[in-house]
């Protein structure tokens, strides 16, 4: 019977330990297994030793995300108008981020004291990934001070701009972005809204000259971002080399600009879309798999733009805008369609163009009155997989009879069942 049970494990030995110490501290290793990890369990390996500590902490730190878990719960916290340790809570993100900054490669941040920590950091030069959009200011029960600001700033200013009601004569520069500080007069002593928005601005900027390796990058929900000429902007995109990620939110930057200096981009989401109208027909962007549209757009336009873009997977719209339906059946008659695998063919001097292979569809924004125009748009489809949008009577027929992979639509009671169980059928009559 003593057979049966297996031998105990021999103690381990000086040899061992140190030959397991060793093979968990390549990078190599660590790297796939703290992928199955979550953050509680990484934070007890970080208590195991400390050269356990060493090897797990930049795992700890590689992401900040301040939509998520405990940082979500903190903000809230913070952000109490009856909670007295808010200016504690204010001191300990400073601290920790000067302390562990120099380790996140991804930073989701949405609040305004984070982006303020991390800019200031000089050290935080990894950056893969910056995402800002909405911005949120805590609370402050005293006004926000000129010298509060100036002192916040990632690169201090000798000196400062100030302006009284009466006058707006600038003592000296506010800012380093070329910002016409003199338009606006600030009372004494006081900065207002927008001269708030410009500061969270300069940080944003500041994160992205200090870390060109960024892949994504989104920009800030601020209107300020359109005070800065287009050449500033583009000037400090161009230095991002590894960028294939990029969401302008509401910055009027053009599309076809974008594409044209940045054609290694494999998503984009912008509000300008005019641009793209006049695309050449030698111009294709295949390299494009996901295009956001922040705007209502007509489906004609619509059309007309996915002709350049044959490798496009993902298709999503703010909203659609209306037109007449005879000008959109028009527009998808003349458009020519062929079917080879990719990309385009020539006929002598013809250009003739590949639909894109789109296979996810999203439209936030619809009325009854857009399905038949929705109807109309996703016959050239064949490959959806995925449908957000919308979906009613004309839709939903037109979606039976052209895409037949279909396997996700929200919204509907059912979904896509009926889809899967027609290629479930269709395979087993092909087995017989």
């Amino acid at each position: 019977m003593t057979d049966l049970y297996p031998a105990p494990l021999p103690p381990p030995t000086p040899a061992s330990t140190t030959a397991i110490n060793i093979l968990i501290s390549l990078p190599e290793l660590i790297q796939p297994i703290a992928e199955y990890f979550e953050r509680p369990d990484i934070c007890s390996c970080i208590l195991v030793s400390r050269h356990w500590n060493q090897c797990f902490n930049p795992l700890l730190w590689n992401t900040v995300d301040t939509l998520s878990k405990p940082w979500r719960e903190l903000f809230r916290r913070h952000d109490c108008k009856y909670d007295p340790p808010r200016d504690k809570i204010a001191a300990w993100i400073r601290e920790t981020i000067a302390r562990h900054g120099h380790h996140i490669q991804h930073l989701t941040a949405t609040w305004n004291i984070v982006l303020e920590a991390v800019a200031a950091n000089s050290a935080c030069t990894n950056l893969t990934s910056l995402v800002v959009g909405s911005v949120m200011y805590h609370r402050k029960v005293t006004p926000l001070e000129l010298e509060t600001v100036t002192a916040a700033l990632p690169h201090p200013p000798l000196t400062v701009l100030y302006a009284t009601d009466q006058t707006a004569t600038p003592l000296v520069q506010w800012l380093h972005l070329p910002w016409v500080s003199n338009r606006r007069i600030y009372r004494p002593g006081v900065v207002n809204e927008d001269l708030r928005r410009k500061i969270t601005v300069e940080r944003f900027w500041s994160l992205v000259q200090q870390n060109p390796g960024l892949v994504r990058l989104r920009f800030p929900y601020l209107g300020a971002m359109n005070d800065l000429s287009k050449d500033y902007i583009l000037e400090r995109l161009l230095a991002l080399k590894e960028l294939r990620d990029l969401d302008l939110e509401l910055t009027l930057l053009d599309a076809r600009t974008m594409l044209r200096l940045f054609p290694k981009l494999e998503r984009l989401k912008i509000y300008n879309l005019d641009g793209l109208l006049m695309l050449c027909a030698q111009e294709q962007y295949s390299n494009l798999r996901h295009l956001g549209l922040r705007t209502y757009v007509l489906f004609t336009h619509v059309l007309k733009v996915l002709n350049h873009l044959p490798g496009l997977e993902e298709l999503w719209i703010k909203g659609v805008a209306v037109e007449p339906l005879v000008l959109l059946r028009t527009t998808m008659a003349s458009i020519p369609i062929t079917l080879p695998p990719n990309g385009t063919s020539t006929r002598g001097n013809e250009v003739v163009i590949c639909p894109p292979v789109i296979k996810s569809f999203t439209i936030d924004e619809t009325l009854p009155r857009d399905d038949e125009s929705i109807a109309l748009l996703v016959r050239r489809f064949p490959r959806l997989v995925q449908i957000r949008a919308g979906v009613s009577r004309a839709t939903k027929k037109a979606l039976w009879e052209h895409c037949y992979y279909l396997e996700e639509m929200h919204g509907v009671k059912g979904g896509a069942e009926a889809w899967k169980r027609r290629r479930v059928e269709d395979e087993r009559k092909r087995c017989k």
